[in-house]
């Protein structure tokens, strides 16, 4: 199908275009169904069956580093066409593969949405970076950055309602990107090449020899520290199900209701980011590494549905504000030529924690000898207090970076420095 040159003003356009970054919120769309599974399954550990939700995410690292490569090969409107597919046959397999027992063809079946989420990753922002640019283009990537958090609120409420149909019914939610296929089909091209050849690049000293670009100083701190927060925060997902299910104070169908209360504090505390920012400066990230630790905290406590709302809102509100925390701040040390570079790097620690949190927590309950949910919770707690330790030391450092560097740039400035 050939699409004539679209109109990128027209509200359709970029409604297609922004529906994209939906899908980025879908990976743990269906966790209130984990206590469910695990009775689907009883021979797997806790561990294997939060790895429904977790395994995705190894999945979606590697497509999120070929995702350049393949679509130079194939065009990126055929790709996100194709990640959106693997999302839809990935996420409402379960419902034909869970009665076949066989629970490693479910998470194999699960890893195809995984792979399609981490093609969509990398193109849904490309795709706004090629058809707007300046101001407009900001003011896209903006309005995409509240969609993402936006989808959680929507795939919450989606898988919620569906529950009520009973546990499996939840797979439903994923016939919903069909839409969104329907909307990228339509109405957005292939965006076209640059007619002009690029000029031979000059030689860079941000460069290594390789050619890659360097990395801001710094690069690995912030990613082993949104490692550790994403690895914590992976608790509200993964063990929020089966605390209900133990305590016996939610339904599936509530615990889904408790991710899209996350979801909405999350975007408020991304709302209001920039004043929290300007009040705190370089104490945001320990600001709100501690409202995650409070939240995380009161799941060791939850006795009832009200105390998981408020849990939910506290995890919202310091996820929401420590995660642009830590990308405005990498990107503050970075370059045109690393910034690129250095944010996916912590994009991928991230991922990486994603993958890893089950075994983390299942190593934790195996030396404690408990597999309760409150006790993941308890070392989700504490890792995001020694977390919050971290990060004081590692921001205060960068604070005292960043003061050195301005002096060292008005001195240069400087009437007769040269």
């Amino acid at each position: 199908m050939t699409l004539r040159s679209p109109r990128t003003d027209s509200p359709v356009f970029k409604a297609s275009v922004l529906s994209i970054a939906l899908m980025l919120s879908e990976t743990g769309a269906v966790s209130p169904v984990l206590a469910d599974l695990a009775r689907q399954f009883p021979d797997e550990s806790q561990s294997t069956i939060q790895g429904f939700v977790s395994m995705p995410a190894i999945a979606a690292l590697i497509a999120t580093l070929v995702a350049g490569a393949l679509a130079n090969r194939v065009g990126k409107r055929r790709l996100v066409l194709v990640g959106i597919l693997l999302i839809i046959i990935g996420g409402t397999s379960p419902l034909a593969l869970i009665p076949t027992g066989s629970y490693p063809l479910v998470i194999a079946f699960r890893l195809l949405a995984g792979f399609g989420m981490g093609l969509l990753q990398p193109l849904s922002a490309s795709l706004v970076a090629d058809f707007y640019q300046g101001r407009e283009r900001s003011t896209m990537l903006g309005w995409q950055s509240s969609i993402v958090g936006a989808g959680n609120i929507v795939w919450g409420l989606v898988v919620s309602a569906l529950m009520l149909m009973g546990w499996m019914s939840a797979f439903l939610a994923y016939l919903l990107p069909l839409i969104i296929l329907a909307l990228v089909w339509r109405n957005v091209p292939e965006p076209q090449a640059p007619t002009d050849a690029p000029e031979p690049p000059a030689k860079d000293s941000s460069l290594t020899a390789s050619g890659l670009p360097r990395l801001p100083v710094g690069t690995w701190g912030a990613v082993a520290l949104m490692f550790l927060m994403t690895i914590s925060f992976q608790a509200l997902g993964i063990s929020t199900p089966f605390l209900a299910s133990e305590r016996a104070i939610a339904s599936g169908s509530q615990v889904s209701l408790v991710m899209t209360v996350f979801g909405i504090a999350s975007v408020l505390a991304g709302v209001v980011f920039g004043s929290t920012f300007r009040a705190l400066r370089q104490w945001t990230g320990t600001a709100a590494l501690l409202i995650l630790a409070a939240g995380l905290g009161l799941g060791v406590v939850a006795q009832n549905l009200a105390v998981l709302f408020i849990m939910a809102v506290l995890v919202g509100l310091g996820f929401g504000t420590f995660m642009p925390f830590a990308i405005n701040a990498i990107n503050a040390r970075a370059t045109a030529d690393n910034s690129a570079a250095a944010t996916a790097l912590v994009f991928s620690g991230a991922a990486l924690a994603g993958f890893c949190a089950p075994y983390y927590f299942g190593l934790v309950d195996r030396f404690l000898a408990s597999t309760s949910a409150g006790t993941q919770f308890a070392t989700a707690a504490v890792t995001t207090l020694a977390t919050a330790l971290a990060a004081t030391v590692y921001y205060q450092i960068d604070a005292r970076w960043a003061i050195r560097q301005s002096a060292t740039a008005t001195e240069a400035a400087a009437p007769g420095a040269h």
